[in-house]
């Protein structure tokens, strides 16, 4: 900040704050009203205060957990539906050729636990380890297998392997993956459907088609 003051037969008082310049004349002035003008300038370019800024810190979102098919197999599914915040839907139909080829029913809830749907226990008794999953939509039988995977890259996580027919163009393959008995479903494509023979497709056919899968079944009979 700067002040001068110049006194003679005129008097010109300036200041000059962050750059701008503040100009009175004062000339003939009583030194009683100099004096005054000198403090109101003063006043002017007095430097404002600035009070610091407060940051808030910003919002941390908890993310729901992403649970694999096998770790919802270790679990009782009262514990499941537990986990679902005790709400649920259910469904009849056909999510799997791995179980039945007819329609059957299905519990869900897709806002907690999208793409996994769990069936084959006793009407009104969810306490029961005994119950199947069928596992569709790109959820995961565990975090190197998911159910939207084509032949080629799930053999490449559990080799090759051969299909057979269960019903129309339903192609299953049974394996036992970490100890659960588990079913690959592949829908055949149009090169599947021109080349099979038998109601089997071998591996070798397998990789040149490269169908996608339809759905992971998974039993949890123990």
């Amino acid at each position: 900040m700067l002040l001068s003051v110049i006194l003679g037969s005129g008097v010109l008082v300036s200041a000059c704050s962050g750059g701008n310049q503040i100009s009175v004349d004062v000339t003939e002035a009583p030194k009683e009203t100099a004096a005054a003008t000198i403090a109101a300038v003063t006043e002017q370019v007095t430097e404002p205060t600035t009070e610091p800024l407060t940051t808030q810190a910003p919002e941390t979102k908890t993310s729901a957990k992403v649970y694999t098919g096998i770790e919802l197999a270790g679990m009782n599914l009262q514990d499941i539906v537990a986990v679902m915040g005790e709400e649920y839907d259910t469904v009849n139909g056909v999510l799997t050729p791995a179980f039945s080829s007819e329609s059957i029913t299905y519990l869900y809830n897709n806002s907690i636990l999208p793409g996994f749907y769990f069936t084959g226990f006793q009407e009104g008794n969810l306490d029961t380890n005994r119950f199947s999953i069928a596992i569709k939509d790109g959820a995961k039988l565990k975090n190197s297998v998911s159910s939207d995977m084509t032949y080629n890259e799930l053999a490449v996580v559990i080799g090759d392997f051969d299909v057979q027919a269960v019903g129309g163009w339903s192609l299953v393959h049974y394996a036992d993956v970490d100890g659960h008995s588990v079913a690959f479903c592949i829908e055949a494509n149009d090169y599947l459907k021109q080349n099979m023979s038998g109601g089997r497709a071998s591996s070798e056919l397998l990789r040149e088609a490269n169908p996608n899968l339809h759905s992971i079944g998974l039993r949890t009979d123990r």
